[in-house]
Formats: C-alpha cells, sequence, structure tokens
C-alpha cells in the first residue's frame, strides 16, 4: 500500500495505488466493503468520499496539534523539522509553553492558502475563514464554527478541531486583522 501524496493540503494520489485522483479514479487495490467494515466501518462512503474525509480529519488532527505547547513528532513531521531546527529557527532561549503554541499558530495561519474575515459593520472583527487546500478537495477551517469543511465535487465533510485550538487561531487571526487595519483600531 503506498502512502497518499499531497500537494499542498490537499490529497492528488490515491492512498491505496498511488494513481492520480482526477478525472474519477476508481481504485482496483482499495480494500473491499468487508474490509473496510473490520477498520472503521465506513462501508457506505465512496472512494472520494473517504480520501475527503480522511483529509478532513487530517487537518483537524494537525489544528488540534496547535493548542498543545509541546513538539510532537506528528506536528515536526507535519512542518518538515527535528525538534532542534525548529527550535532553532523559531524559538528562543528561555521559550514557555505558550511561545510554542503562539509560534505554532503563527506559522499555521502564514502557511493557508487564504483567509476570508468576517467583520461586523463597524469594523470589529468576528471571526475568519482559512482556506486549507484548494482545488481537490477543497478544505476551509472555520473560526467562528471549529469546523474543519471539506468539499469535493459533490461530497461534502465536516470534522470538529478543538475548542482550545480553534480559539487560538480565532485569537491570532484577529490580532492579524487589527495589525493590518489600525484605522479601526485607532477608531475605538
Amino acid at each position: 500500500m503506498t502512502t497518499t501524496a499531497r500537494t499542498g493540503y490537499g490529497i492528488s494520489n490515491c492512498q491505496y495505488c498511488g494513481a492520480s485522483l482526477k478525472n474519477g479514479h476508481v481504485c482496483e487495490s482499495r480494500p473491499g466493503d468487508a474490509d473496510v467494515d473490520a477498520l472503521g466501518g465506513d462501508s457506505g462512503l465512496t472512494h472520494v468520499q473517504r480520501q475527503l474525509r480522511e483529509n478532513c480529519d487530517a487537518e483537524a488532527r494537525m489544528i488540534d496539534h496547535l493548542a498543545d505547547g509541546g513538539l510532537s513528532a506528528g506536528y515536526l513531521a507535519w512542518v518538515g523539522m527535528d525538534e532542534d531546527t525548529f527550535v532553532d529557527e523559531y524559538l528562543w532561549p528561555g521559550y514557555t509553553f505558550d511561545d510554542v503554541r503562539q509560534v505554532k499558530v503563527r506559522k499555521f495561519v502564514e502557511d493557508v492558502y487564504d483567509i476570508e474575515t468576517t467583520v461586523s459593520q463597524s469594523g470589529d472583527y468576528r471571526s475568519s475563514r482559512l482556506l486549507l487546500g484548494d482545488g481537490g478537495p477543497d478544505i476551509w477551517f472555520d473560526t467562528r464554527t471549529g469546523k474543519v469543511e471539506g468539499q469535493w465535487g459533490s461530497d461534502e465533510c465536516v470534522v470538529h478541531a478543538s475548542s482550545e485550538a480553534t480559539g487560538l487561531v480565532d485569537e491570532f487571526c484577529g490580532q492579524l486583522w487589527e495589525d493590518l487595519n489600525p484605522q479601526v483600531a485607532r477608531a475605538e
């Protein structure tokens, strides 16, 4: 079984056979419904729906990693660094638990494809939607609801990220909004 090749945050190859998922790939190598039932019971899903759900689950797990103050193996694999390199590049002597979380959130937000911000009529920050994957599947993270929402053609998937991680990302996006729009902050 091959691992899924990823382009940005989107899945581009079948996790079972490695073939391109463009043009409605039907995999001959994927587990049959009896195998899938034994592994997790999602036999009612199509191949694309399974891929979409796996991708949304992976994104929600990565968002949840932002809330822990450590540098877990999963997080370090996601950023493609070992712990020493990450500390040398992004942190400083005497860093704290909160420093690690802030750096992880900043790096996460810097790496998204796009951010849509919702503000009130008076310009007060409300929430943001961050585009994590684009073009197959499209995956958004909404800081108002804490939902990771994926869509691939007519298929949709929704997974919830932890409220703590959602709050950290929302707080960072709100501060980013204020920093980019100082005239709104000064009006208060």
